[in-house]
């Protein structure tokens, strides 16, 4: 557990300092600390898109949500997100994109 609280921490700064390269190596450390920790937060199919991605251009993944599903967020190399998102989508997952927001939460009402 200390191990992935250092992590997330180094991604913060990481993040924060657009050191991309290296969020993406910790969101890969995240990942394997949790398999270890959890075993049971992946399956085959999260394992495939694990796979996939990084035999297709992604720098880092990470499994975010319930170990039975959730999503997988892949950073990828410059050029290579059409390309592992067809493979993707070959392969019957869907595909969710998504950008950073700096604002912070933000909350509306009717």
């Amino acid at each position: 557990m200390q191990e992935l609280k250092h992590v997330a921490q180094t991604g913060w700064t990481a993040l924060l300092e657009g050191d991309i390269f290296n969020f993406a190596k910790l969101m890969n450390d995240s990942w394997k600390l949790r398999k270890q920790i959890y075993p049971s937060r992946t399956n085959e199919i999260l394992d495939s898109i694990h796979r996939i991605a990084h035999g297709n251009g992604a720098l880092g993944s990470e499994t975010c949500g319930a170990g039975g599903g959730g999503c997988v967020v892949i950073l990828c190399k410059d050029g290579s997100r059409q390309h592992l998102e067809n493979l993707l989508l070959a392969e019957g997952f869907r595909v969710l994109h998504f950008t950073f927001d700096l604002r912070g939460v933000q909350v509306w009402s009717n």
